[in-house]
């Protein structure tokens, strides 16, 4: 076992693969030195276009991220506007990106989001609080991970293939 540091940073830089200026987050990951496994780094680019990565952990895959709003719905829950890109059978798994159901598949209390400082032009009607969506996929089609993540939750939902 060993201890794996995150480091995240958020700067506003420039896309390679559409020069277009952009919100990015930069996430190092490393470990501890008493283990042989070297970290990695990701980028994530808020514009939601696909974005190819290659680490030695999680091989090549294509990136997407972006900004998404939230709503409060007339019973006063906060829920994450998100449009699930996982295409699977199971209902449960949008109604968990959404916060509509716990891992146990129990019925989720919404989360606790503060409204954003300022309006996002990629929020549209949903501005009530600020979640990142991403999806990563592999290039070898053997796995999907999607993941909605405000501040104080994470959610994570990863699809592997035969």
């Amino acid at each position: 076992m060993t201890d794996v540091t995150v480091r995240m940073e958020h700067s506003h830089g420039t896309n390679p693969r559409t020069g277009a200026s952009v919100s990015q987050i930069t996430i190092n990951q490393s470990t501890s030195m008493s283990v042989n496994l070297n970290g990695t780094s990701e980028n994530r680019f808020l514009d939601w276009s696909e974005n190819p990565q290659e680490d030695h952990i999680f091989g090549k895959t294509i990136v997407q991220s972006r900004l998404i709003g939230n709503q409060t719905s007339s019973d006063g829950v906060s829920r994450p506007c998100v449009d699930i890109q996982t295409s699977v059978d199971d209902p449960n798994i949008g109604k968990f990106l959404r916060g509509e159901v716990d891992e146990n598949l129990q019925p989720c209390d919404g989360f606790l989001i503060e409204p954003p400082l300022t309006k996002h032009h990629q929020l549209k009607e949903c501005n009530a609080g600020l979640w990142l969506n991403v999806v990563i996929r592999s290039q070898d089609s053997k796995w999907m991970v999607e993941q909605v993540t405000s501040p104080f939750q994470f959610t994570l939902f990863i699809k592997t293939s035969g």
